[in-house]
C-alpha cells in the first residue's frame, strides 16, 4: 500500500510578470535559454524574451496545442502541434516546414530528432520535417498525453493503464505499475519518476526498483503540469494552484495561486523561474531561485530515500504477511485439533455402536438356541407321549 500525504503549504498569490499577448488558452509552455514560446487557442505561438517583451507571433490556421524549442548551431528552432495534427517547424527568418500526422497531443525532442506522439504512436521526424520512423508503447496505453525524454529514455502515459519507459538506444521497455487511469503530466529526475492523473494525484516511483513510493494530494482537479528543482517538485493543476512538494517526504511546502486553470507548467534552465500557462490566457512567471536548492548529491539522496522507503514497506509486508501466515497456521491447526477430537469422539461411538451390535448377536444367538432347545424338548416329550400310547401288540 502507497503512503498518501497532503498539505497546506503557505499560499502566494504574486506572479512576477505577466506576459502579453495571448488571448485565449495558453496550452503549451516552452523555456529555452533566455526565450519563452507559449502556444494556444488563439492559434499563435508567441516568443517572449524573459522581460517579457514579445519578439515574434507565429500565426497558424488552428489553435495550436504542443510546442517544443530547441538550438542546432546556435540556430533557434520552435516545433508546434495544432489541433488538427499538423507540425511544424519554425526557423528563425524561414517559412516553416509543414508535416501532417492527422494526430498530435505532445512534443519533445532528443538526438537531432523530434518525437511526436498522436493517438497510440509516436513518430519520429528529422529536421527537415521528414518521418524517419515511429515507435509503440504497447496496447495498454490508449491516446497518449504526456511524454518526456530524459538522457536516452522516454517516458508514455495516457488514456490507460499503464505507464511505460522505452531506451531510445537499446530499445529496452519497462512498465510502472499503479499508474492512474488517465496520466496528464510526467517529470523525471535522476532516479525518480512521477506522473500527475486527471484524478488530481500525484504518483512517485523509485526507478532503481520500478516500485510506487509516494502518492501526493491536494489538487482537486487534473494535474496538467511537473517540473522538478532538486528536490523540489512543482506541480500546475486545473484547481488554479501551483504546489511545492517536498520530493523525499511528499510535503506541500508552498502553494501559488494562479487564478485559473493551470493547463502547463516549465522550468527554465537555471531552475529560477516557473512559468504558467492558464485557461484565461495568461503567461506568468514566477520567481522561486528563493527556495533551496540542492546538488547532484541530493537527487541520489532522494533516491536512496524513495529506495529505503520501498524497503521499509517490503519489511513491513513482510512482517504482515508473516504474521497472517503464523495466524493461519494456528487457526488451521485448532481446526485440526477440533476435528481430530470430532473423529475421536465419531469412533468412540462407533465402537460403542459396535459393541451393542455384538451384544445384539450374542442375544438374539441366545435366544435362538434357547428356542431351538425348547422346541427340541417338546419333540422329544410328544415322541415318548405318542410312545406310550401305542397298545402293546
Amino acid at each position: 500500500m502507497s503512503s498518501y500525504y497532503s498539505g497546506e503549504g503557505d499560499v502566494i498569490k504574486r506572479g512576477e510578470i505577466e506576459y502579453i499577448g495571448n488571448t485565449d488558452w495558453v496550452m503549451g509552455v516552452a523555456v529555452s535559454q533566455d526565450l519563452i514560446c507559449s502556444v494556444g487557442y488563439d492559434k499563435t505561438a508567441r516568443v517572449y524574451c524573459r522581460n517579457g517583451k514579445q519578439l515574434r507571433c507565429l500565426e497558424h490556421p488552428e489553435a495550436v496545442l504542443s510546442v517544443a524549442q530547441f538550438t542546432i548551431k546556435d540556430e533557434h528552432q520552435i516545433v508546434t502541434g495544432d489541433t488538427k495534427g499538423v507540425l511544424r517547424i519554425w526557423n528563425r527568418n524561414e517559412e516553416p516546414k509543414i508535416l501532417d500526422l492527422e494526430k498530435l497531443s505532445c512534443i519533445s525532442t532528443w538526438d537531432g530528432c523530434i518525437y511526436a506522439a498522436g493517438g497510440k504512436l509516436i513518430h519520429i521526424i528529422d529536421l527537415n520535417g521528414n518521418k524517419v520512423g515511429e515507435l509503440s508503447p504497447g496496447n495498454a496505453i490508449g491516446t497518449i498525453n504526456a511524454m518526456v525524454i530524459e538522457a536516452d529514455v522516454m517516458y508514455v502515459g495516457g488514456d490507460g493503464t499503464a505507464l511505460r519507459s522505452h531506451c531510445l538506444t537499446t530499445g529496452a521497455r519497462r512498465t510502472f505499475k499503479g499508474s492512474p487511469s488517465s496520466t496528464m503530466s510526467l517529470a523525471v529526475s535522476k532516479s525518480v519518476l512521477v506522473a500527475g492523473g486527471y484524478d488530481g494525484i500525484i504518483r512517485l516511483w523509485n526507478l532503481i526498483s520500478g516500485q510506487q513510493v509516494m502518492q501526493f494530494r491536494g489538487h482537486t482537479q487534473r494535474v496538467n503540469g511537473l517540473v522538478f528543482k532538486g528536490l523540489e517538485l512543482w506541480s500546475g493543476s486545473g484547481d488554479g494552484s501551483i504546489r511545492c512538494w517536498e520530493a523525499n517526504t511528499g510535503i506541500c511546502t508552498q502553494i501559488l495561486e494562479a487564478g485559473s486553470p493551470v493547463l502547463d507548467l516549465q522550468i527554465d534552465e537555471a531552475g529560477d523561474m516557473l512559468y504558467s500557462g492558464t485557461a484565461c490566457g495568461t503567461l506568468r512567471s514566477w520567481v522561486i531561485n528563493n527556495w533551496a536548492t540542492s546538488s547532484e548529491s541530493d537527487h541520489v539522496t532522494c533516491g536512496l530515500a524513495c529506495h529505503k522507503i520501498v524497503e521499509q514497506k517490503l519489511t513491513t509486508a513482510q512482517q504482515i504477511y508473516g504474521q497472517q501466515l503464523d495466524s493461519l497456521n494456528t487457526s488451521f491447526l485448532q481446526k485440526l485439533d477440533a476435528l481430530q477430537s470430532e473423529k475421536d469422539g465419531v469412533m468412540n461411538e462407533n465402537r460403542v455402536l459396535l459393541d451393542m451390535v455384538k451384544a445384539l448377536r450374542l442375544e438374539n444367538e441366545r435366544l435362538k438356541n434357547g428356542v431351538f432347545t425348547a422346541a427340541a424338548a417338546e419333540t422329544t416329550a410328544a415322541d415318548e407321549k405318542t410312545a406310550d400310547d401305542v397298545p402293546d401288540s
